[in-house]
């Protein structure tokens, strides 16, 4: 695991406040890195459970997605095979027939990361802007191209 990066040169997601975005890099650093539980965590950085539990946070997709894209900064190739190894024997528990939700929630949560690749792939392939490339276009280019679409 990589302990010197700079989590603050990861791009912020469009739509998460900034004061959202530091709880996030603080999260990673705390449970990726020092490797605190939830509880741990919330009480080194002072925050409580239930702020992190909340649909601003933890129930938020954008802060998922965001904690994601920071854990990809933090973790080396050895970290990802450990992981996948983990990810693998949890994925047999959800696949066996007397499965039950915890298993599935727990598999969802372990293979997160597919989810985030396919997604990826799948934008590629309708042509979708991966967020990299800016736009360069002005307002009125971009009106003008939308009405030339509706005109046919």
């Amino acid at each position: 695991m990589k302990k010197n990066v700079d989590l603050s040169k990861v791009p912020v997601p469009h739509g998460l406040e900034e004061k959202v975005a530091e709880r996030a890099r603080q999260y990673v650093e705390g449970t990726v890195i020092n490797g605190l539980t939830v509880k741990q965590f919330s009480e080194t950085y002072g925050i409580s459970t239930s702020t992190i539990y909340n649909e601003h946070h933890l129930k938020n997709g954008l802060f998922n997605r965001y904690v994601h894209q920071l854990t990809k900064e933090v973790v080396d190739g050895d970290d990802i095979s450990d992981h996948l190894y983990i990810a693998e024997k949890i994925k047999n528990e959800a696949m066996k027939p007397n499965a039950n939700k915890q298993d599935y929630e727990m598999y969802l949560k372990a293979w997160g990361f597919m989810f985030d690749i396919m997604k990826v792939q799948k934008e590629k392939e309708l042509g979708f802007s991966t967020g990299e490339e800016k736009d360069t276009r002005t307002v009125d280019e971009k009106k003008a191209v939308l009405l030339s679409r509706l005109k046919g």
